[in-house]
């Protein structure tokens, strides 16, 4: 994202005085959000950890969407597992290789340094990670990537390089995009509940727009996510 265009279009919403905002930022900085509260204008931020008086903050819970990711290939025997991390001052994509690394010291399982290469959720990020993950020896038997993009991107990557998802390697995603459940083989990932979540962010708005008033407590909601299991998994050792 353009944190410069992020400002610019926070201040052209300042100054049309509008009622309200569900704010999806690209970063967390909250400078520019603080002008919005200070104006006295009520926000819902979403996807962001970010506390701000007058606003509320809607999450799902990335920690245990990346944990649930690394468990399951855990529990399909995979001990390799590398991770394709996303840009990591931001907080869905700490939080996800966070719960990834949970997992994998509950397990027993070492996290070499090298297993986690860093992404940009975009599907450049996924096939370019892919292909550092592959040229390591041993290399990695499954790969968790912190959204579907990367997921995707590393999907084409594979066949580039005349490897098979998931004879070759296991491959999981995050966020259940619609090209997720059509691509072969169909990805799977972790599902957030989408619709879920822009009804609760239009509730939040709406009762803090009804209710300005500065002794209305802000809001924190985490909504959970959801495996879903397709095709481009297998037990290790059926690879």
């Amino acid at each position: 994202g353009d944190i410069k265009k992020e400002i610019s279009y926070t201040e052209l919403l300042v100054a049309k005085q509008v009622d309200g905002i569900v704010f999806i930022t690209t970063n967390n900085s909250c400078e520019h959000l603080q002008q919005l509260t200070e104006a006295g204008i009520p926000i819902v931020v979403i996807d962001r950890d970010i506390p701000l008086k007058g606003s509320d903050v809607l999450l799902v819970d990335n920690f245990q969407g990346g944990y649930a990711a690394a468990r399951y290939l855990i529990e399909l025997g995979h001990t390799r597992i590398a991770c394709i991390g996303g840009p990591s001052p931001l907080t869905p994509s700490a939080d996800r290789v966070n719960g990834y690394r949970q997992a994998m010291q509950e397990a027993g399982h070492p996290i070499l340094p090298e297993w986690i290469v860093a992404g940009d959720f975009q599907f450049s990020g996924g096939e370019a990670g892919i292909r550092q993950l592959m040229a390591l020896s041993p290399r990695p038997t499954a790969v968790f990537a912190c959204n579907d993009m990367m997921a995707l991107g590393a999907l084409r990557g594979l066949r580039e390089m005349g490897l098979s998802v998931p004879r070759d390697l296991s491959l999981v995603g995050f966020d259940d995009v619609s090209l997720s459940s059509v691509v072969s083989p169909a990805l799977t990932t972790i599902g957030q509940p989408v619709k879920e979540i822009s009804e609760i962010a239009f509730q939040l708005l709406i009762d803090r727009i009804a209710k300005k008033t500065d002794d209305f407590p802000e809001k924190r909601i985490v909504l959970p996510t959801k495996l879903i299991v397709r095709e481009s998994c297998m037990k290790y050792g059926e690879h």
